[in-house]
């Protein structure tokens, strides 16, 4: 679902292969159109795939308040995380605690910050398809209005999803999604 007249969404992904090889993250600002607004991502090195979801949360909570954003939502696709943000009883390792309750802090900073959603891995697939490129990116890199080619596609399908599941929310008969999924046949 797209955030509500005036408000915006960040919806955030990190990538972890190995302790051996950088992981990546991407940050998604998207508008209440489903428009691409700014986005950034780039590499680190992390321990475990929790520690990279959890430091790219660092990462948005660290830009959200640099930009000075206000009315906004974060998507994210870390369940564990997610829960613990909304004060929900997780196994998450505890010194991601640390860095969570950082990003939570951070975030609170923001002027009408509104919530936390946990989304799945399907739904967030822009910032999942950013977040594999991110891995090899020598630096962080930002993109104001303008998206990097590699998430065009996705970007589409969301605005395409939105459009559909509005349409079928009009519709009283409708009781089943379609939700399309970029490079297939659907």
């Amino acid at each position: 679902m797209p955030p509500r007249k005036t408000q915006l969404k960040l919806n955030i992904d990190a990538a972890w292969i190995s302790v051996n090889l950088p992981a990546g993250f991407s940050l998604i600002l998207r508008n209440d159109a489903r428009g691409f607004e700014q986005g950034r991502a780039g590499s680190f090195t992390t321990a475990t795939p929790e520690e990279a979801e959890a430091l790219g949360m660092l990462q948005g909570a660290k830009w959200a308040l640099e930009k000075e954003w206000s009315n906004f939502s974060v998507k994210g696709d870390c369940k564990n995380l997610v829960d613990y943000l909304n004060g929900k009883p997780t196994q998450m390792e505890w010194r991601n605690q640390a860095i969570i309750d950082e990003v939570k802090c951070e975030f609170n900073k923001c002027t009408n910050f509104l919530v936390f959603f946990y989304i799945p891995r399907l739904a967030n697939q822009a910032a999942d398809t950013l977040t594999k490129e991110a891995k090899t990116f020598g630096k962080f890199v930002t993109w104001v209005k303008y998206p990097p080619t590699c998430i065009l596609q996705n970007l589409e399908v969301d605005k395409s999803n939105a459009k559909d599941k509005q349409h079928h929310s009009a519709s009283e008969n409708s009781i089943n999604e379609d939700v399309r999924v970029p490079n297939s046949p659907s």
